[in-house]
């Protein structure tokens, strides 16, 4: 049985990623992840898992709020430093291009896209893969390393790349607190602090393919 896992994961986080990179269009990202975060979901239920123990609001008060914000503050300062010095040109360019489509970003992003990625990487592969773990560092490592690769349709080294320090920050949040409306109040920081800043074009398939 482990073994078989061991494969389920491997084609998980591994093989199936590289099969998203076929895919040549934006349009059908949202549906599909919200397809696979359906059915995560339903595994989940499944598992007699509770909303109220699956979204774990207990966990998201003043104390995690604040370790989330004081991790936040340096790496989003780097970011920023990095982004002067190298592309100053995009800084704010969603903003200063469509102002009302930034604001519908912030608004949707959360939704739309942090919900799901977020019960499929965190919540489902902790159920599912966690036991294949001895400790529980290696978990985090192995959801992070899943969450860069699914990253990798996008045709680019910066979106995995971020994702996967995005995904040890989350995966260890969610390891803590197995809380996921902590681990989605995280990811939607960093998410919308991305596309604020500028950025939003290595995350998104369409923008970067006809680049």
């Amino acid at each position: 049985m482990t073994f078989w896992l061991w494969c389920e994961l491997a084609l998980f986080s591994l093989v199936s990623p590289f099969a998203l990179m076929l895919l040549h269009s934006a349009i059908w990202f949202i549906p599909l992840l919200w397809a696979a975060g359906l059915l995560c979901f339903w595994y989940l239920h499944h598992q007699s898992i509770s909303l109220k123990t699956l979204w774990g609001w207990h966990a998201v008060n003043k104390s995690s709020l604040l370790r989330i914000f004081y991790r936040f503050i340096p790496l989003a300062i780097m970011i920023a430093a990095v982004m002067v010095s190298f592309m100053p040109e995009s800084i704010f360019s969603l903003y200063r291009r469509d102002a009302g489509l930034w604001l519908l970003v912030m608004i949707l992003y959360p939704v739309l896209s942090v919900v799901p990625q977020e019960i499929i990487y965190r919540a489902f592969m902790y159920e599912r893969y966690r036991p294949l773990f001895v400790h529980g560092r290696y978990w985090v490592i192995a959801s992070a390393i899943a969450f860069g690769m699914a990253h990798l349709f996008l045709h680019n080294v910066l979106a995995p790349a971020m994702s996967l320090i995005g995904g040890l920050l989350f995966a260890s949040t969610y390891s803590r607190s197995r809380s996921l409306a902590l681990v989605c109040i995280e990811h939607a920081l960093y998410g919308n602090f991305i596309f604020t800043l500028g950025l939003g074009q290595y995350f998104y398939h369409g923008t970067v393919m006809h680049s």
